[in-house]
């Protein structure tokens, strides 16, 4: 029987909206960023770009706090990063592509060791060749930091002390990987293909000035030391990928730039990419029907059976409108209500059951947000693991209960970040609960970051908020909820909710080798998460993109994978 790996301490995880957790603003978020990146070695047919030649998109911006991909724990910022950044292989939908290897093969049975070989003619943004060092030293630093990205990524077995040991080259082209005994081998490709797997241009980090220019001098490859990590300010706002975008400006949160890498083999002109912040999907649309924006994330489209109960679309919207299309991909993300067991009123189990048993999912899916949200009543998003849809809710609305449960009434208070796109959910969530005799004080943030700051001081009661999935496979979601530490920022930590049964039940399903029974062991873990965890999951995340035609948009089922246009049809 193989010997299980033992979970280091775990980290800072990444919400869909970005935690301010450290009472650090982030410098390019104030005002106080980094100089832009400035690059003399680029060709001249890049700079500047091609007039007219900006795609502009709309979205949420406000949930970023660093583009750095091994420290990022922003939904937006790992969807830019995917842009930046190259990884090991890639997700074409289907399965497991080519990125900045070929072809790869594994020469044990016991799946632990696998070949990559690279693909020649990868260059960063800055010009200098993607090399075995970059690789070797990016992975290496993104555990020996130890920040959000690697915290779920403990059952790979690889930590701080064996990374170097674990990934090696034997050719110039070929580089091994190998994962301890025990090791959950199946996380090895979600994990290659995840933000945290992107591969920087380390001598373009290393380059930089230390956070701390008054710590001492430090050795070689001391630099990767979380305290003296030379590119750790630097890329809060600064890119050093290869990638076919690079990063110009992210000195201001309502407009991010990428400019076209022109090394990168899909370049064919310079063009640039406006990510701006415009979280109302009703003025996205508005500008789409201007010819303000190329792109919306979840614009909130008129529906034409209830059009003329509101107002009669012009000709000039009518027909604007058919110059849009849509783009709807399932994601892995899940909305999902938590409960702070920390608070008096939510200590008792009873009371967090009667919330449970309040809530009619069905009736949080309007006409408004229906091609949005669906149902969702498990841990775990369909695209990631598709549990049964026909099993018994063990949790069924059941008010009368809930009443008998409360036995009289309560008042209690719900934190989310304020936005069109949740305001009939909850508005529902507010109307069923007060069926059964809670009262709730609606508490809307302006924007992610301050929700999650003040999510982060634990003194909430309930809280409405959307959690992504770093990677494609389930224990990326039995982690955030299952495992609470005070270096993480999870569910279960914002929910002070410590059980070390279920953590070494999630533990077990991770590094299970056999498919069938893995399955078996997430679909008992769901159980007991959804009977004795602190959440109520509520529904699942089908993300539209409105564009122009001819805009083309490749969206991603994990936040990375989503690539924005490499080519221009005006």
């Amino acid at each position: 029987m193989s010997k299980q790996v033992t979970v280091p301490p775990f980290n800072r995880r990444r919400v869909l909206l970005s935690i301010a957790t450290t009472g650090l603003f982030s410098p390019f978020l104030i005002g106080g960023a980094a100089p832009p990146q400035q690059n003399h070695k680029h060709p001249t047919a890049c700079r500047p770009p091609v007039p007219k030649a900006d795609i502009i998109i709309g979205k949420r911006t406000d949930d970023i706090l660093t583009f750095d991909p091994h420290e990022n724990s922003s939904s937006t910022a790992a969807e830019i990063i995917g842009n930046l950044y190259e990884t090991l292989i890639t997700w074409d939908g289907t399965t497991y592509s080519p990125g900045l290897a070929n072809k790869w093969g594994n020469p044990s049975k016991d799946n632990l060791n696998w070949d990559f070989y690279l693909s020649p003619g990868h260059v960063f943004s800055t010009g200098n060749p993607v090399s075995p060092n970059d690789i070797i030293y990016s992975f290496k630093r993104l555990f020996i930091i130890g920040k959000a990205p690697a915290s779920a990524l403990a059952p790979l077995g690889l930590t701080s002390e064996n990374i170097e040991k674990s990934v090696t080259f034997i050719a110039p082209n070929q580089l091994t990987i190998s994962l301890p005994t025990g090791a959950a081998t199946h996380l090895l490709f979600p994990f290659l293909a995840a933000a945290a797997g992107s591969i920087l241009d380390i001598n373009e980090v290393k380059s930089r000035l230390l956070v701390d220019p008054s710590s001492p001098p430090v050795k070689e490859f001391d630099w990767l030391d979380p305290r003296f990590d030379r590119g750790a300010g630097w890329l809060k706002s600064s890119s050093a990928g290869s990638g076919p975008f690079r990063l110009i400006n992210a000195v201001r949160s309502d407009e991010i730039v990428l400019q076209t890498n022109c090394y990168h083999p899909s370049h064919a002109k310079a063009h640039r990419i406006v990510v701006r912040d415009i979280p109302d999907g009703r003025e996205q649309i508005r500008l789409l029907e201007k010819g303000k924006l190329d792109a919306g994330w979840n614009a909130e489209r008129p529906d034409p059976l209830v059009a003329n109960s509101r107002k009669v679309l012009s000709r000039k919207q009518t027909q604007s409108n058919q110059k849009l299309r849509d783009i709807r991909v399932p994601r892995a993300n899940l909305l999902v209500l938590g409960m702070n067991i920390a608070d008096a009123s939510l200590s008792d189990p009873k009371v967090r059951e009667a919330i449970k048993i309040s809530i009619d999912r069905t009736k949080l899916v309007s006409r408004q947000n229906a091609s949005r949200w669906s149902p969702q009543q498990h841990f775990c998003p369909s695209p990631l693991l598709p549990l049964p849809t026909d099993q018994s809710d063990d949790l069924a609305a059941d008010r009368t209960r809930a009443k008998t449960l409360l036995d009289g009434t309560a008042t209690l208070s719900l934190a989310y970040a304020e936005g069109a796109a949740l305001s009939s959910v909850v508005s529902s969530l507010a109307k069923q609960l007060a069926t059964v005799g809670i009262a709730i004080d609606l508490q809307p943030s302006v924007s992610g970051r301050a929700f999650f700051r003040g999510l982060a001081e634990r003194n909430h009661q309930l809280a409405l908020f959307s959690w992504s999935s770093d990677y494609l496979d389930p224990y990326s979601n039995a982690y955030a909820f299952c495992v609470s530490d005070d270096r993480a920022r999870t569910p279960a930590w914002y929910c002070q909710w410590q059980n070390p049964t279920i953590v070494e039940q999630a533990l077990a399903a991770a590094v299970e080798p056999d498919p069938a029974k893995r399955t078996d062991l997430y679909l008992n873990l769901d159980h007991t998460l959804r009977i004795e965890g602190p959440y109520l999951f509520l529904l699942e995340e089908t993300v539209q993109v409105t564009t122009k035609t001819g805009i083309p948009m490749q969206v991603g089922v994990i936040d990375n994978f989503t690539r924005y246009p490499l080519s221009l049809h005006r």
